[in-house]
């Protein structure tokens, strides 16, 4: 081999290549501004915060009358049937933070004040 050649993982980098593959581009012909390889197409979009809303009153007791009537595991009837203002994954958050809150009474936590965790469905007899 001749010693002008430089040569890496076997090929021949003195030489020009053959034919340039369509994935190589020549950044040269790209303004200075309008390139930069390390800019992601989404950088400049703000992200959009998620806005949380409160579980009223109602749709807590719709909720637990779900609860109720169809039992721990059935979020996505509870959210189409009873809490229908809720998708699935807003009923089955909203019922672990139930179960916390259900537990956490029991151990004898000193709360600073009520939550909608609080109320309770009527009795079927006081409907």
């Amino acid at each position: 081999m001749d010693e002008s050649h430089t040569r890496l993982f076997g090929v021949d980098l003195s030489k020009p290549p053959k034919k340039k593959s369509k994935s190589m581009i020549d950044l040269n012909t790209y303004p200075s501004s309008s390139y930069n390889p390390t800019s992601h197409s989404n950088d400049s979009v703000p992200k959009k915060k998620r806005v949380s809303v409160r579980w009223t009153n109602e749709e807590h007791m719709r909720f637990l009358e779900g609860l109720q009537e169809l039992g721990r595991g059935e979020w996505g009837r509870i959210a189409r049937d009873y809490a229908n203002t809720k998708n699935t994954t807003q009923v089955t958050s909203h019922a672990q933070k139930h179960f916390l809150h259900q537990s956490s009474k029991n151990v004898g936590k000193q709360r600073k004040g009520s939550s909608i965790f609080d109320l309770h469905p009527p009795l079927p007899s006081q409907r």
